[in-house]
């Protein structure tokens, strides 16, 4: 995906809380050649309060199911992407 990619935004549409020590995930959807697709990740803590917002998200080209929404600095350092200033706020979501 690092060499041919495709960056576009992706919304959080739901918050799910995992099970008695489960993990919980958030849900996202993006548009791609007008075909909206959904995806889900991880989620650490608390994360229903990013439900509405956009985040940049990367995909290989002609293959949107092979996502990653970009939240905190690791995800952008995975794909040696730099950190935008503007997600700065996102590192205490790693608390």
């Amino acid at each position: 995906m690092r060499e041919n990619h495709v960056i576009t935004q992706a919304k959080i549409v739901e918050y799910l809380p995992g099970a008695h020590n489960g993990g919980a995930f958030i849900d996202y959807t993006f548009n791609y050649e007008n075909v909206l697709h959904e995806s889900s990740i991880g989620a650490k803590n608390d994360w229903r309060k990013l439900i509405g917002m956009e985040f940049p998200l990367i995909f290989e080209k002609n293959k949107p199911e092979n996502n990653q929404i970009l939240i905190l600095s690791e995800h952008f350092e995975e794909f040696e992407l730099a950190f935008p200033d503007s997600l700065k706020w996102t590192e205490k979501l790693k608390r």
